[in-house]
């Protein structure tokens, strides 16, 4: 059946009805909608007033026309999206988020920031097996590898699970106390940490009980409450004090050299050794004055034995 010209509803020319299906054409013949048994086919916009009800999938479909962009899946319980195809939040599309069909994006297009407000956030692999990254409110962000946090933030700093490997031309450490737990301290420009390398680059300091190394303000002294033990040169610059000192081997000790004019400021009880490179003498500090020591030559001028003369 069809009705021709159906004057009552304007705009509409006929509707035509067979069967189950029943087609509505515009004035100009153009086709409205389809009624039939599966539901209903329009080519044009669909307006309702109120809210509507949907019980099964719901498809829409992007510029092409082709193919489902997103659709509402009544079986999976998720609104899916297909490739390329964004959600944009904002007035300005300001946030996009999106898969390429290769990668995944959250994307702020405007120089806002992106905040995640939580008590607990944690950042966990592909099948939520294990956390890379976390922050808890008010307490500390921690860097996890293979599930094992390897930086976390305290209260007082942070605090360093494993080895810390820094590269770079300079490296500053603006500490006041710097501790060291495992008693055994490394410097050297190779990767040996073991032991000092033999371009004399490397300070290493063993000890099996607790080793405390003291430099004084004014860079003219090093103490040390353990066994100090070099390899090789070993150049000081200032002034060196201990209980004892032993030099083993066949090498030679070079001590500091100056003219009499260049003697340090002794005092009693700091007793002191020298070469006197004005006299050509090695020359000790006893307590009161300098003396200088005996070798295997006589110098020129008068010769005062024992402690006057007598």
């Amino acid at each position: 059946m069809t009705v021709v010209q159906p004057n009552s509803i304007a705009g509409i020319n006929s509707l035509t009805c067979v069967a189950d299906t029943m087609a509505v054409h515009k004035s100009d013949g153009t086709l409205l909608f389809n009624l039939t048994s599966a539901g209903i086919t329009t080519a044009n916009k669909f307006t309702t007033t109120g809210i509507s009800s949907h019980k099964d999938d719901v498809h829409f479909y992007g510029s092409a026309g082709t193919a489902n962009t997103c659709f509402w899946d009544k079986t999976d319980n998720s609104f899916k999206f297909a490739d390329d195809a964004k959600i944009k939040l904002g007035s300005g599309s300001d946030l996009n988020i999106y898969f390429d069909g290769t990668r995944s994006y959250i994307k702020d297009n405007v120089s806002n920031d992106i905040r995640i407000a939580s008590n607990d956030v944690r950042f966990r692999t592909g099948a939520d097996g294990a956390t890379t990254f976390s922050v808890i409110g008010d307490g500390a962000t921690a860097l996890y590898h293979n599930q094992n946090a390897k930086l976390v933030t305290t209260s007082s700093g942070v605090s360093i699970t494993g080895d810390l490997t820094v590269n770079g031309a300079f490296t500053k450490i603006d500490t006041t106390i710097l501790d060291v737990t495992d008693k055994t301290v490394g410097v050297a420009s190779t990767s040996a940490k073991t032991s000092v390398t033999q371009d004399g680059a490397g300070i290493v300091m063993y000890g099996q009980t607790d080793v405390e190394v003291t430099y004084s303000l004014n860079k003219a002294a090093v103490g040390v409450n353990t066994a100090l033990s070099v390899s090789g040169f070993a150049t000081v610059t200032g002034n060196v004090k201990g209980d004892s000192f032993t030099a083993t081997g066949t090498g030679a000790i070079q001590l500091p050299s100056g003219t009499t004019s260049e003697r340090p400021a002794a005092s009693s009880s700091t007793p002191y050794m020298r070469w006197n490179s004005t006299n050509s003498a090695l020359e000790f500090y006893n307590g009161t004055e300098w003396v200088e020591i005996l070798v295997d030559y006589v110098p020129t001028g008068s010769i005062i034995l024992g402690n006057g003369g007598d």
